[in-house]
């Protein structure tokens, strides 16, 4: 009685252990480049796919965004998204979950990451004042501390780098 105890025991062990915990929350972002018909320009969105063997939550829209040029030149860059805090009157200010688009994504699934489409909120439409700029890439990064807050995925993705040509993104990737 007590050695099939142990061995049932060892067997329910082996069995928790070889159990699919070590599935994985994995993320990536890629730009999705389209002509327009209409204006004869490129259209850039952001795609955030969930790469990973389990559901994940992205935050689609809401986050901080700006350009950060990785070389001395300014002919590389990356559009940075992400959280960042802020304050008032020493307290600080917490947006409300609604306000970032919480997404849960399956594994395989994808969703566009959501720009306001006025000049000065698209990131995209302000390429041009960026004279020297060559190529671009995203950067979509959540904090530990947010992802905990907002009950998301935490980590940092990034897509290709894509080729600039007079302000303008193109379809083409340069590097890897």
């Amino acid at each position: 009685m007590i050695l099939a105890f142990a061995l049932e025991f060892v067997i329910l062990a082996f069995a928790l252990e070889a159990s699919p915990s070590e599935a994985t929350q994995e993320l990536s972002v890629e730009l999705n480049i389209r002509r327009s018909f209409a204006t004869k320009k490129n259209i850039a969105t952001v795609m955030l796919i969930n790469t990973g063997d389990t559901p994940v939550v992205v935050l689609s829209k809401g986050l901080d965004q700006g350009f950060d040029f990785s070389a001395p030149d300014h002919k590389s860059a990356f559009l940075d998204l992400q959280h960042s805090s802020s304050t008032w009157n020493g307290h600080k200010l917490v947006q409300s979950r609604c306000t970032y688009a919480p997404v849960a994504l399956q594994p395989g699934e994808a969703t566009q990451y959501g720009f306001f489409k006025e000049p000065f909120t698209d990131p995209f439409k302000r390429l041009g004042t960026y004279e020297k700029m060559e190529s671009l890439a995203v950067k979509y990064t959540i904090s530990e501390e947010d992802a905990k807050r907002y009950g998301t995925w935490a980590g940092s993705a990034e897509s290709k780098r894509h080729k600039v040509v007079n302000g303008e993104i193109q379809n083409e990737s340069v590097g890897d």
